[in-house]
């Protein structure tokens, strides 16, 4: 990924440790979301929007403790989480691929476990959906969709994460970023004294 800033041009931000997949986390999301059916009301057949529009979950996160105390979500109907807004919603989704990524999944075995077929899904299909629009193989690991795994980027694999419990993904997926501030803010610096 490259950027151009104050007329210096294109700045590779793959070599400042920036992860590769900065952005497809929110790709990766927004299939979710279509997918799971996240229609906003006045959509034909969808005339109060659909159940993940009403629960603002448009992932169609089921309820669990972990959405309550981490993102305010209370109990909705059939069993999935009502978050308190869009915003709770779509940011407990990202945490759910990123702790799925942290603990080492394909896209295929994220799916399979997050739309089991025991629910009525079809896990191959939605895989394959996500797969192709990111331009991958379902068998492809969901942390190298979303994260570039050199130790420059931060990540750490989940061996090595510490234990707490719930083998939480680690926030230094995104490490590289102060460095990037860092490098941006001597930048305007050396900018500025130029003018």
């Amino acid at each position: 990924m490259q950027i151009g800033l104050l007329g210096l041009g294109p700045i590779n931000l793959a070599g400042l440790g920036v992860p590769h997949g900065l952005g497809t986390l929110s790709a990766f999301a927004d299939q979710i979301k279509r997918i799971e059916g996240y229609l906003p009301p006045g959509t034909p057949g969808y005339p109060n929007g659909s159940l993940a529009y009403q629960n603002n979950n448009p992932g169609n996160i089921r309820y669990t403790s972990y959405y309550a105390s981490n993102f305010g979500a209370t109990p909705g109907v059939s069993g999935y989480a009502k978050f308190p807004s869009y915003e709770a919603g779509y940011a407990a989704l990202e945490r759910q691929i990123t702790l799925d990524a942290g603990r080492g999944l394909t896209i295929l075995g994220m799916m399979s476990k997050y739309a089991p077929a025991s629910d009525g899904n079809d896990p191959v299909a939605y895989a394959e959906a996500i797969a192709s629009s990111l331009g991958v193989p379902v068998d492809t690991p969901v942390s190298q969709v979303i994260w570039d795994q050199t130790p420059a980027s931060g990540f750490m694999p989940p061996e090595l994460l510490p234990d707490r419990g719930d083998r939480q993904v680690s926030e230094a997926g995104f490490g590289g970023m102060g460095l990037i501030l860092g490098v941006l803010v001597v930048v305007l610096v050396v900018d500025l004294m130029k003018t």
